[in-house]
């Protein structure tokens, strides 16, 4: 048990390493292909997918940081991925090698002057999740509260810098990042500077927490200040399953649907209400009951700006097709300055989203079924369409990435929900 490789010039051998080992079994793969049938190959594929899906798990499970979250971003990928690949990258939402118990305590104390049983009437030294910032701990307060504690592991900013300074010259970005476009790997990095301050998340909650305090089914964290830090944060648990769990108990087509429609409603209401999104979607950070949703990790939140929300609405009325001053206002939004109006790409862009969008959600107020696996292709479809045109300016990243999240979530719930219906009354277009 130790904490994460932190001598940037062995992070930055074993992550080229990696690249250089993912593009060796992609060329045999490729050449083993030549003269294969397609039930062969199909046969290879998922094999092939879940041994280097293997490989990257491992390897960023040991490394966490900036690598782990870029795996981490390739487990919600189920519209480019074999089932058992998804299954190997969704343990990194989770799961990771734990730090040695002395370099907790190291940064406990660091961060308190004190040991945590100190400060707690219980605390167990054994992590229960360990991800890629930080472990996290159960514990109880001295008046008897259940808690969670997160600590973070040590140097994870300048192992932050690292990784990055290494993914953009070295061959991994290749092969982790197929799916991800440049943008969207710099915004992750401002956004894991921000996770790294715990005294942000802890303001976070409290901003959801005072937004959703009317909204019954959802449960959130509290934090407790006193007990918490820039490095160290300490909250009430929240009672819930991670959605394999759920699922494994084989709740009812009716129960999935309840916890689809309710995730919809909570993105909506982000979105078009608060205009703050929760903005790391993995499975990992929601928990499930049958009368509640929990919501955790909140150290990824973007604000929406005016301009985002409003193109949004433009686009789901389809008025860029008819209005010339609106269409170049959404363009600026979705595209950045400096992309012209006359230019066909964009809208042809635009038209190929709005049949996905037509899809996903029913003008005719039937529910869209997100397990059927034509909605997946759909799905695929959009997403390459926004990444392969580059089509994403960094104000509307978050949203996208958070957006596609959602859909994952619905898709491995097998749920069926009238996402038109809830979307157009979050957005105040109800007829």
């Amino acid at each position: 048990m130790k904490g994460p490789e932190s001598n940037q010039f062995k992070r930055a051998a074993r992550m080229t390493g990696l690249g250089v080992r993912l593009l060796g079994s992609n060329l045999g793969f490729a050449l083993g292909n030549l003269f294969s049938s397609e039930e062969v190959k199909k046969t290879r594929r998922s094999a092939f997918q879940e041994t280097n899906a293997r490989r990257i798990r491992r390897e960023l499970q040991d490394l966490r940081g900036p690598a782990m979250k870029l795996g981490q971003v390739l487990s919600m990928q189920s519209h480019f991925l074999d089932e058992k690949a998804i299954e190997e990258l969704t343990a990194l939402q989770m799961q990771a090698p734990p730090m040695h118990p002395t370099l907790m305590r190291i940064q406990f104390r660091a961060e308190f002057g004190r040991d945590p049983e100190q400060v707690f009437a219980k605390f167990d030294p054994e992590p229960f999740a360990a991800a890629s910032l930080g472990q996290v701990h159960h514990a109880t307060t001295k008046e008897g509260v259940k808690a969670v504690v997160k600590i973070q592991y040590p140097a994870v900013r300048e192992i932050i810098e690292t990784d990055f300074n290494t993914l953009s010259r070295a061959m991994l970005p290749a092969r982790l990042t197929q799916f991800v476009p440049d943008s969207a790997i710099e915004e992750l990095r401002r956004g894991i500077l921000l996770e790294c301050d715990y005294r942000n998340e802890a303001r976070n909650i409290q901003r959801f927490g005072d937004a959703m305090k009317d909204i019954d089914y959802v449960r959130l964290p509290t934090v407790f200040p006193e007990m918490s830090g820039e490095r160290v944060i300490s909250m009430s648990f929240v009672e819930g399953k991670h959605v394999d769990a759920f699922l494994s108990e084989k709740p009812s087509q009716k129960l999935r649907d309840l916890a689809g429609r309710r995730l919809t409603e909570l993105f909506c209401f982000q979105a078009y209400t608060m205009r703050l999104l929760h903005a790391d979607p993995h499975a990992g950070n929601h928990l499930f009951q049958d009368d509640s949703i929990g919501m955790l990790d909140f150290g990824c939140v973007t604000e929406l700006q005016p301009g985002v929300v409003q193109c949004i609405r433009d686009f789901s009325r389809a008025q860029w097709d008819e209005n010339d001053e609106v269409y170049s206002s959404m363009l600026k939004v979705i595209r950045g300055p400096g992309v012209s109006p006359t230019d066909p790409g964009p809208r042809q862009t635009l038209n190929e989203m709005m049949k996905v969008y037509r899809c996903l959600y029913k003008q005719d107020g039937t529910p869209t079924d997100f397990g059927d696996p034509r909605v997946l292709r759909e799905m695929a479809n959009l997403y390459k369409t926004m990444i392969g045109s580059k089509f994403l300016s960094k104000g509307f990243l978050f949203y996208s990435r958070a957006e596609m999240g959602l859909y994952m979530m619905l898709h491995r719930l097998g749920a069926r929900v009238s996402t038109y219906a809830i979307a157009t009354h979050a957005m105040g277009l109800s007829r």
